[in-house]
């Protein structure tokens, strides 16, 4: 999948989707973000290190299972990475690449945000 193959989803978020505030999303931590329903439902989800922050679809690239199918997190217990639970893949914050785990060397898919005052935003 190309890297921005994810913008012809059905119900995915546009350019300029205000996802909501910095302050939502708990430090050190992630906050999913869903658009639509059904099979047409589009789901990322946005981590936070210190005011900056980072964005993937919420979908692991081994099984194609959202990664916090288990429960809210997406952190792994180091705090240091990004975790799936089906099958311990972690991967790094910055860029989304796997570094243990069946998809390793595969990367999330990574959508384009912004802070803008105070605003996480879609670019």
């Amino acid at each position: 999948m190309a890297d921005d193959d994810w913008r012809d989803e059905p119900s995915a978020p546009a350019p300029g989707t205000v996802l909501g505030p910095l302050a939502e999303v708990p430090e050190n931590d992630g906050r999913e973000y869903s658009f639509g329903e059904g099979r047409d439902a589009f789901s990322l989800f946005v981590v936070r290190c210190g005011e900056g922050v980072r964005a993937y679809r919420n979908v692991c690239p081994h099984l194609q299972m959202a990664l916090n199918f288990a429960g809210d997190g997406f952190m792994a217990s180091d705090g240091l990475h990004l975790f799936c639970p089906m099958h311990g893949a972690t991967f790094r914050i910055e860029d989304g690449v796997c570094l243990q785990g069946p998809p390793e060397g595969d990367a999330l898919t990574a959508i384009p945000v912004a802070v803008e005052d105070g605003r996480i935003v879609v670019k």
